[in-house]
């Protein structure tokens, strides 16, 4: 039957009346919004022309979800985590018979009240997008509480690694209000991108100025100095890309795979941080914050598409055309 037709097809039974059904065949679709035919049996052609089209065809639908939810369940739970190993390390500090804390009890409750408030939510998926700020607060206040706090007597590199690391969970959790606010505030998404462009810049930085940094790359990793120069131009490479707002999905995929290559073979040696100077609950929060930052990235990587310039001037310029017909 010609396309754009319709056929009258009469059902009768012994159980229910005769009636009519009608069916109409679909019109052609336009060739310029065709679903693009791609062929189970590939040729290298169609993976250059197309990669990403090929790659989602073949996925299973149960996997390209799982991309998504596994990492949005993973970033509910941190809150959890983060108030259990932050009462663990006072408790550690306790029994080296220190008298006070050094935050103050009112405080040390209130960190705790808020990430067990943004996690309840988080489970019950109530107000997303407020949690995320909620433990946005949490996490700038540790950032700063590490760095200025004199009364923890964290050497420099260990002040700088848990600044940094609370730092790219902070422009994760903006990144994903963001997301959970429809994508209105593009202050939120850039604030959230700056920082993790600061993250990223920092890590570079440490790897090349901290003296214990350096030498856990040396010693740790494979390929020792010329591996932790692939390490520094992989973060400053992701760090400008953060800054400039190009190739995020890339740029997001590749660092979600060196951070986890850095947590194995660096993070998870504990003997080597501890003989460094590092408690132990202060290096299982540092590995916390990481594979954090591993599942955020993970959800980033299906949030974002790689934009070139001209691709970034025409969606902005097709989003005021949409704000003035409005």
């Amino acid at each position: 039957m010609p396309p754009g037709e319709t056929e009258v097809v009469k059902i009768s039974g012994p159980n229910f009346r005769e009636f009519d059904i009608v069916k109409e065949t679909p019109a052609e679709m336009p060739a310029t919004i065709q679903r693009p035919d791609v062929k189970f049996r590939l040729k290298f052609s169609d993976l250059w022309e197309n990669p990403e089209l090929v790659l989602t065809n073949m996925a299973p639908s149960w996997l390209l979800k799982a991309g998504s939810a596994i990492p949005e369940f993973l970033l509910g739970k941190f809150p959890y985590i983060q108030a259990v190993t932050l009462l663990m390390l006072l408790a550690e500090r306790a029994l080296k018979m220190e008298k006070y804390p050094p935050m103050h009890p009112y405080i040390i409750y209130a960190v705790s009240g808020l990430c067990l408030l943004s996690g309840v939510m988080f489970t019950a998926k109530i107000k997303v997008k407020h949690a995320s700020l909620i433990y946005c607060l949490v996490l700038a206040y540790l950032a700063v509480n590490a760095y200025t706090n004199k009364q923890f007597n964290y050497s420099r590199h260990v002040r700088n690694r848990l600044s940094s690391r609370h730092l790219g969970c902070l422009g994760l959790y903006i990144l994903y209000a963001f997301m959970k606010s429809g994508r209105e505030s593009k202050l939120m998404q850039r604030v959230g991108e700056l920082c993790l462009a600061t993250y990223l810049c920092a890590q570079a930085y440490l790897l090349n100025e901290s003296y214990e940094d350096k030498k856990a790359i040396d010693e740790l990793v494979p390929g020792g100095i010329y591996a932790r120069y692939v390490f520094t131009l992989l973060f400053a490479c992701a760090g400008l890309c953060f800054i400039a707002g190009y190739f995020l999905k890339d740029i997001s995929l590749t660092v979600a795979f060196v951070v986890s290559i850095y947590i194995i073979l660096v993070d998870m040696k504990f003997w080597f941080w501890q003989y460094r100077g590092t408690s132990y609950w202060n290096q299982v929060r540092l590995l916390i914050d990481n594979v954090n930052i591993v599942a955020g990235f993970f959800l980033l990587m299906n949030h974002y598409e790689n934009l070139t310039e001209k691709d970034q001037d025409e969606g902005d310029a097709n989003e005021e055309d949409r704000e003035k017909q409005d």
